[in-house]
């Protein structure tokens, strides 16, 4: 099994978007994963398309792994992803724009529950936008 520093970025910014989506509300809706993608796409607009498709699977793929193979990871994991992102993306907007993105993913479904404003809330820390 891959260690997180074998994950891009843009990998692990796909787990953690998925990640939240799912367990949040432990659903995970088309409108969602195409939100996820149109984002993941956007932090890397130069990647070739068979490239981009391939990692983005690679990272759908970990994350189930994980999911129902070794549960007991997956927080760990989450936890991990976002503290490494708020070690490796040192611009502050780049920080935001994670935390931007995970709030348009909770108001896909025309509402944010209280799971997701909890994730969000420890997310924020997380990444470095609350010291």
């Amino acid at each position: 099994m891959k260690q997180l520093e074998d994950y891009s970025l843009h990998q692990q910014l796909t787990f953690l978007y998925i990640a939240f989506a799912y367990q949040t509300d432990f659903n995970l809706s088309e409108a969602e994963m195409a939100l996820i993608e149109k984002k993941i796409r956007g932090w890397c607009p130069h990647k070739d398309d068979s490239k981009f498709r391939n990692d983005f699977e690679e990272a759908k793929d970990w994350y189930s792994f994980i999911l129902h193979q070794d549960p007991a990871e997956l927080m760990p994991t989450i936890m991990s992803i976002a503290n490494n992102l708020g070690k490796k993306l040192k611009d502050p907007k780049s920080r935001q724009q994670i935390y931007s993105e995970l709030y348009e993913i909770s108001t896909i479904d025309g509402e944010i529950n209280e799971r997701e404003e909890q994730w969000l809330a420890g997310l924020k820390r997380d990444i470095g936008l609350i010291i």
